[in-house]
């Protein structure tokens, strides 16, 4: 029998490094990571100023790195999967001169961590993409916690000024 779902995205707003920390360890090990398309972990502040800037838009975080000229985003890639790609690895950008996987993690997404992890050294050695992974300074020592293993990744920093700029730009 099909299990049916009521929503296949979710968002958790936790108070706190630790509870933080122990929210996204105990999701990590469960199934349900499995399950949904999209599992989110914020730092309840951060997460709010996040959802208001961007408005859960990946592209809208994209447009705004791609604006800093942070990021470039070449013509032919619009983000969609692409066939060939790693699954959830499918929006390519230029930055500092090389082609890269683009994975925004400012959402703390256990579903995109779950496919950077399942992007092994043999499957980036064929291609050979690294994974860039959006972060901010808050995030980013949990991020490399989850990710310490996966040596082809590399982190770009935002801070907040980003997220002040689009609520700014939303009034």
């Amino acid at each position: 029998m099909e299990q049916h779902r009521f929503f296949d995205t979710y968002a958790f707003f936790t108070k706190g490094q630790e509870s933080f920390s122990q929210v996204v360890n105990r999701l990590m090990d469960s199934r349900v990571i499995t399950e949904c398309k999209s599992l989110k972990v914020f730092p309840q502040t951060f997460g709010i100023n996040y959802l208001l800037a961007f408005q859960a838009s990946e592209e809208q975080v994209v447009r705004e790195l791609a604006y800093r000229r942070i990021l470039h985003v070449p013509a032919n890639e619009t983000g969609n999967t692409i066939r060939g790609h790693p699954e959830g690895l499918s929006q390519i950008v230029q930055h500092e001169g090389e082609e890269m996987y683009f994975v925004n993690l400012l959402d703390t997404d256990l579903v995109k961590i779950k496919h950077i992890l399942q992007y092994r050294k043999d499957r980036y050695e064929l291609n050979g993409r690294k994974v860039l992974v959006l972060t901010h300074p808050g995030l980013r020592p949990e991020h490399e916690r989850l990710l310490q293993h996966v040596h082809h990744v590399h982190f770009l920093e935002v801070g907040g000024e980003i997220l002040d700029t689009a609520l700014r730009n939303q009034k």
